[in-house]
């Protein structure tokens, strides 16, 4: 598919994420060390399809529930639920959760998930993705936001819908298939360039490329839309 802007899909992304920082600044500074990689996982899973104060308080109530990985593993689904019950599809996030803690207390007994560090990067995570629960959003988010801090896009609603409306990715491009086109034109990209482009471009999702009535006319890459 011939890219929006022809410079080649690389420097489309470039010129995206330039004329975004010009608009939104630089991406916040990178702090690998932020969030413990199962933290990252957890708050990932909390996340989807629920509004990022509802999930922040649902993974502040998980750690404040639990003193640590193990005894949240050792919990029923019954009891994860009535803690992270107002997060969007409590139940099945709960029994994913529950599940997937008892893989990784299988792999990982301490629940330390640095080894995936070590690994090549689309091994781990494919290995992330095959937990419950787990898609190519959340494997990707602990890959990048976590000390892990290895390169992985996080395409979440608000990506997908801008990149789809930019034509970067076709507009039935799936989450896999929309990440493999990025990352292949981005190879040589690393963690923090693809953790800034994630960031513009889901704040261009929440201030103009909204779902409904995007707001084209202020839109910083109108000239450049074809959906504009």
């Amino acid at each position: 598919m011939r890219s929006l802007f022809d410079f080649g899909l690389e420097g489309d992304l470039i010129d995206i994420r330039s004329r975004l920082k010009s608009t939104f600044g630089p991406g916040p500074e990178t702090r690998p060390t932020l969030y413990d990689p199962m933290d990252a996982l957890i708050r990932s899973v909390l996340s989807a399809r629920t509004r990022d104060e509802v999930s922040r308080q649902a993974h502040a109530d998980v750690r404040a529930r639990w003193a640590n990985w193990a005894d949240m593993a050792g919990a029923t689904a019954e009891e994860i639920e009535a803690v992270i019950a107002p997060v969007t599809f409590a139940t099945d996030k709960a029994r994913n959760l529950a599940l997937a803690l008892t893989r990784i207390a299988a792999r990982f007994p301490d629940f330390d998930l640095t080894p995936l560090s070590r690994a090549p990067v689309e091994a781990a995570r494919g290995w992330l993705q095959s937990l419950p629960g787990v898609g190519p959003r959340t494997a990707s988010a602990v890959m990048n936001f976590s000390g892990l801090h290895q390169a992985a896009m996080v395409l979440d609603t608000h990506v997908l819908r801008c990149l789809r409306r930019l034509s970067v990715i076709g507009p039935k491009a799936t989450p896999d298939s929309a990440y493999e086109l990025i990352m292949s034109a981005a190879d040589r990209w690393g963690a923090p360039d693809l953790s800034e482009l994630h960031w513009l471009l889901k704040r261009l999702g929440h201030t103009f490329c909204h779902a409904v009535q995007p707001a084209c006319a202020d839109c910083p890459l109108k000239g450049r839309c074809p959906s504009a």
